[in-house]
């Protein structure tokens, strides 16, 4: 068999698996509202086949109850696609969260995609605290070497095509830190911005790793700030008003 027919060939099979598999688009949402507060936002979306109705319905129960598991929540999109929600409440309860959601129980299997390829996330979290605000060194590493990169593999009838796309976004409350290192590629985000949403994008075939320091204020250390300044004050009237009256 001719070269040339034998690359047409293999061409037209991986396009015919492109089609039957379905493009997926996933992203990953991680919010911090406050020091108290803050929300991990997933979103899948699939186009094509992606499998059959009910392998489709039986992943989708998977996210649901591996979400519902550690307090989350999941619901169906009216175009197709699937949100998951993880509610978090400090930085010690995101790292439990998130890595429980994605570490499977035993004797389950791992977490797949839409399409059945492998999914898994670790996510790390150092943080310090500077009464006023809460300095955050975040570090995820997100693996998707089960999904296959066409950017760097397929055949040219599918140059431009990707089975997965998909970004890792950070929002922060007072922006992300200049002086630490963060992940490349980083696009969308401004370090002096008052809330920052910076995006990453997720890479088919490889393990993608993210780090990004950034502060968070604490309302319990500027409220002690608070009261301490007014019972300095009150302390000083009363001092003014004592020597005052020792005066007259």
């Amino acid at each position: 068999m001719l070269p040339g027919v034998r690359r047409a060939i293999f061409g037209m099979l991986a396009l015919a698996a492109l089609l039957l598999s379905g493009c997926i688009q996933y992203d990953l949402d991680i919010q911090f509202d406050s020091q108290t507060h803050g929300q991990v936002v997933q979103r899948v979306q699939w186009q094509g086949a992606a499998g059959s109705t009910a392998e489709i319905d039986a992943w989708v129960a998977q996210w649901m109850n591996r979400a519902s598991a550690v307090g989350g929540s999941a619901k169906r999109l009216t175009n197709g696609g699937l949100k998951i929600v993880l509610p978090f409440y400090n930085g010690a309860d995101l790292v439990q969260r998130f890595n429980q959601f994605f570490a499977p129980p035993e004797g389950e299997a791992a977490f797949t995609l839409p399409d059945g390829d492998t999914l898994t996330a670790e996510l790390h979290l150092q943080q310090g605290n500077w009464l006023v605000a809460i300095h955050n060194q975040l570090t995820l590493r997100v693996d998707l070497t089960a999904v296959p990169d066409l950017l760097a593999s397929a055949p040219p009838v599918l140059q431009g095509i990707q089975l997965l796309e998909g970004s890792f976004s950070l929002t922060t409350p007072w922006g992300l830190d200049r002086h630490t290192a963060i992940a490349p590629n980083a696009v969308n985000s401004d370090p002096d911005a008052a809330s920052a949403i910076a995006h990453w994008p997720l890479t088919p075939g490889t393990v993608n790793e993210f780090e990004v320091g950034f502060w968070v204020p604490s309302p319990i250390g500027i409220g002690a700030i608070a009261i301490a300044a007014w019972v300095a004050l009150g302390y000083a009237i009363q001092s003014g008003v004592q020597r005052r009256n020792g005066r007259s």
